[in-house]
């Protein structure tokens, strides 16, 4: 059934005001992001930058695709000695397609240090093929330390893999010494009263032990 023109002009406000709404959501981020950009730069010029990486990483989490705010975590991570932090700026950065070919040999030597050898490889094949660009001084000596962490990869990935795996052995559980059982008195009547003659009663059990486990 085909719409009327009021419903068609309540769908087309409805979308309006989506949009709306959608446009104020964006821009209250963004105005978050920036607040705790401008918080982060203000604490790192007063060398505070514990506290500057917590503003930062706020500001990151609000717009994760900022390519000034991934970095300047970069270079937090370096004032602080965190590879980790240098390392999460990075990752970000190259999988956004946001990375400078500058920043290449940093990034495997973070990788390195990390003891990711196989994403190590394949940046630096990313690195030699950008090589030619780069305006850096001194390639040869590059392409030579290039080779040098290669190889040094390839040999940690074959260490890796021949390392013996240790088997996995079970704690051994010291069983407690059972308790012995107490032994119930039969209880007797109480004076006054005699305890009836009961007829013997023949039973035979068959006890089944197919189903018995070992203890």
């Amino acid at each position: 059934m085909a719409k009327t023109k009021a419903e068609k002009r309540k769908a087309r406000e409805k979308a309006k005001k989506l949009d709306r709404r959608k446009a104020q959501h964006a821009e209250s981020k963004n105005l978050k992001s920036e607040f705790y950009y401008d918080e982060a730069m203000y604490l790192l010029h007063s060398d505070n930058y514990e506290k500057a990486l917590t503003y930062l990483q706020k500001a990151i989490k609000l717009s994760p695709a900022d390519e000034y705010y991934l970095k300047e975590l970069i270079n937090i991570g370096q004032e602080i000695g965190r590879n980790d932090v240098l390392l999460i700026g990075l990752d970000k950065l190259y999988r956004l397609s946001k990375l400078d070919n500058d920043y290449l040999p940093l990034y495997v030597n973070a990788l390195v240090k990390e003891k990711r050898f196989q994403d190590a490889l394949y940046i630096l094949e990313v690195l030699l093929a950008c090589l030619p660009k780069m305006k850096t001084p001194k390639k040869g000596q590059l392409k030579s330390q290039i080779a040098g962490t290669q190889e040094y990869c390839r040999l940690m990935l074959k260490h890796e893999k021949s390392k013996p795996v240790q088997p996995i052995t079970r704690p051994t559980i010291k069983q407690k010494n059972p308790e012995p059982a107490v032994q119930k008195e039969n209880p007797q009547p109480p004076p006054g009263l005699q305890k009836p003659d009961l007829p013997e009663i023949s039973a035979t059990f068959a006890i089944d032990i197919c189903g018995k486990k070992d203890s």
